[in-house]
């Protein structure tokens, strides 16, 4: 039998042209009782954050999306590898966490960290904290990478390897550790709206010749390589989580972050460790065992190995 369940996938805030708040848009979706929406505010993500912590208390699903103005209409753009992701990760999760509590499955020792008291970091200068200066910092760490990438041009393997957009990242990583970049640059420099702009200009140009038929050839291969490459992340997981000593349904787990990220890891632990039915301390020693694991993979996945790849194997494609 199939069940339906409500799901708005237009919604907006007061970030854009709406009435609520992300908050109260949460609670209103509760209330009218659906069972998940999408946030497409005009133009900007900038109300995410808000909404996802919002929705970590409530426990509804949040979709990541934008209503991008074009010359040709609004188009509603949302992230559909969630979609796939989101689901296999809380399954595996749910699982992981349900063979603690029946005994099936060994936590191990906990390790506590202490924290070391923060040094100054060789060019962490605190009066160089404004907006602007950071974005003209950001530039010239991004240039610094080109610079990088131009040099080893030409030379075989190492082009692919100082590829620009690993650089941009490799370099973004260095001067953050060196100080010279804050942590969140963009978000501390509160650029967000301006990179989307920058990043989804090009696709209302792409999209302006595209015609029905194409479209409807593109969602079954879509689909396909959605599934398919989740079926290869989840064996490689296990793969790994065998030569490591993990146990399979966390290595599952963990694997596919790669196609959620943070927040929504941090959400979907939030959400299984609550749901748990065990007592208050054992669900908090579940919670900081699994929490770092989770969070961890979808940084690393996200942020590192993904435009590492891509770096690698879009010049060989394109």
């Amino acid at each position: 039998m199939i069940r339906y369940r409500p799901f708005e996938l237009h919604t907006h805030t007061v970030h854009s042209d709406g009435d609520f708040t992300p908050a109260a848009l949460v609670q209103a979706a509760h209330d009218f009782g659906c069972a998940g929406i999408a946030l497409t505010d005009h133009n900007t993500d900038a109300g995410m954050q808000e909404i996802y912590e919002a929705a970590r208390d409530s426990l509804l699903p949040v979709i990541p999306g934008i209503e991008w103005t074009t010359y040709y209409g609004h188009m509603l753009v949302i992230g559909c590898q969630g979609f796939v992701g989101i689901p296999i990760c809380n399954f595996f999760v749910r699982k992981y966490c349900n063979g603690i509590i029946a005994g099936t499955i060994q936590m191990g020792e906990t390790v506590e960290v202490q924290e070391e008291s923060k040094k100054r970091r060789l060019l962490d200068f605190k009066w160089m904290a404004g907006d602007n200066t950071i974005i003209a910092k950001m530039a010239i760490v991004g240039w610094l990478g080109y610079l990088v990438s131009f040099a080893c041009a030409g030379i075989p393997v190492l082009s692919n390897l100082t590829n620009a957009n690993i650089m941009y990242l490799v370099m973004g990583i260095i001067f953050c550790v060196l100080g010279f970049l804050p942590a969140n640059a963009h978000v501390k420099a509160h650029m967000n709206g301006f990179l989307l702009l920058a990043v989804l200009s090009v696709v209302p140009g792409s999209l302006a010749t595209l015609s029905l038929e194409d479209l409807l050839r593109m969602i079954f291969p879509l689909v396909g390589t959605l599934i398919v490459g989740a079926a290869f992340v989840c064996l490689f997981g296990a793969i790994a989580g065998k030569v490591l000593h993990v146990h399979w349904t966390i290595a599952f787990a963990i694997a596919i972050c790669c196609t959620i990220g943070y927040p929504g890891t941090q959400i979907i632990v939030d959400e299984v460790v609550r749901s748990l039915h065990c007592d208050e301390p054992t669900r908090v020693k579940i919670y900081e065992h699994v929490l770092p694991q989770i969070l961890v993979s979808g940084f690393t996945s996200v942020t590192v190995a993904s435009v590492f790849f891509a770096g690698l194997i879009c010049p060989l494609i394109f």
